[in-house]
């Protein structure tokens, strides 16, 4: 994603931070185990799932289901879920679902389900067939149960979550409702976590410093129920999912990013990301990853694509000009597409006092052709950077 840089984060994105001494985070893993207010929501394959402190970031290795869950051992973590989905109404839809942590004071945990941390959460509903976007932002800080994570209840925030109800702890159920829209979706993944980056280290920028860890589930097959304006629809379709774990130097800024998830009719998945400079230029880090239809998993080097921004919309809340058309080539792949959205208006603007920032997140559609034959895609964008104002 929910970089992007490491979704970067289209995850937007946002933030989340997991920082906590070693002996408080094998305390509260065991805390967890035993605390009353989390045995309601844990399965049996999550009671018996133990989750170490992660190591420093040059030893780590993945490990899941291990790496579903929190990395107290690192600074920000996010987890992001986005998708386009028909109703029974035929009609489509977009959804975003993320959550976000940070903790400005490491090892402060007053519970197991709940902790003085920063806790925050986008929801967005794209009606695309109406054209009509709805979004809602959620911050709590210092309200213990509020909001947490752990790998007995999940990922919360208020009534908004994410639980691993199955034996497996590869299925996942998500849910969140705000004033007259909500989502209750069941996630089934297609194709295993890939990770991206080679070794699964993901650079923010030149610096080792600002770096972590990122993976994906790139097709997520999606069922369930979506509310919008009060009407209650059956729905479908696939859903991306990203999780991303990582540091910043002291001081440090998140990057501005443009974030692709994209997946194709041909079975195939990309997820690509252009980080941006300060003076707009784009970064030489710029990659991506390709996902066969079997799994696979083809590493995309700098270089070795281009995302050429095209038409642009203007927000009227924001002040920010968002490229909303794209032109993406990987010449290795003889693939070219071009990148549309059916709604421009799709971006989530902060007010004073919101923690996570104005961007642009939403349904993307793919038109173009792969070695002589055409393609078609569904998916995602997400920008950040562009917004020129905070909104009162």
């Amino acid at each position: 994603m929910n970089t992007r840089t490491s979704r970067l984060s289209g995850g937007l994105v946002t933030l989340l931070m997991f920082a906590t001494l070693p002996a408080f985070a094998q305390q509260q893993a065991n805390a967890a185990e035993t605390d009353p207010r989390c045995a309601p929501y844990a399965s049996p394959a999550q009671k018996s799932l133990s989750v170490p402190l992660a190591p420093e970031p040059a030893a780590f290795q993945f490990q899941f289901p291990r790496d579903y869950f929190n990395h107290p051992g690192y600074s920000w973590e996010w987890w992001y879920y986005s998708g386009n989905l028909r109703g029974e109404n035929e009609h489509d839809y977009g959804f975003e679902l993320v959550f976000f942590r940070r903790t400005p004071n490491p090892g402060v945990h007053p519970s197991a389900c709940g902790s003085s941390t920063y806790y925050f959460a986008d929801f967005a509903i794209s009606d695309l067939t109406q054209g009509r976007f709805y979004y809602y932002k959620r911050f709590r800080h210092g309200e213990t149960d509020y909001a947490g994570v752990n790998p007995i209840r999940g990922v919360w925030n208020g009534d908004w979550y994410v639980k691993w109800p199955g034996a497996t702890l590869q299925d996942q159920e998500l849910k969140a409702a705000s004033e007259r829209s909500g989502i209750h979706l069941l996630l089934h993944p297609e194709k295993p976590p890939v990770v991206h980056d080679r070794g699964g280290m993901f650079l923010k920028d030149h610096y080792r410093d600002n770096s972590g860890h990122y993976f994906s589930f790139s097709r997520v097959a999606a069922r369930g129920d979506l509310v919008v304006n009060d009407v209650k629809l059956s729905i479908h379709g696939l859903a991306w999912i990203d999780h991303e774990f990582f540091d910043l130097a002291n001081g440090e800024k998140m990057p501005a990013w443009d974030w692709f998830a994209i997946q194709l009719n041909d079975g195939r998945d990309l997820m690509l990301y252009r980080l941006r400079n300060s003076d707009g230029s784009v970064s030489s880090l710029a990659a991506g990853t390709l996902v066969d239809k079997n799994g696979s998993v083809h590493h995309l080097v700098p270089g070795s694509f281009n995302a050429q921004p095209g038409a642009t919309w203007h927000s009227p809340i924001s002040g920010g000009q968002y490229p909303v058309e794209w032109s993406i080539a990987i010449p290795a792949e003889s693939l070219l597409i071009h990148a549309a959205t059916p709604l421009s208006s799709q971006e989530l603007a902060s007010k004073r006092g919101d923690a996570t920032p104005t961007y642009w997140e939403g349904a993307m559609r793919y038109t173009g052709n792969s070695r002589s034959k055409a393609v078609t895609g569904l998916g995602y964008l997400e920008m950040t950077g562009y917004a020129q104002q905070q909104p009162e």
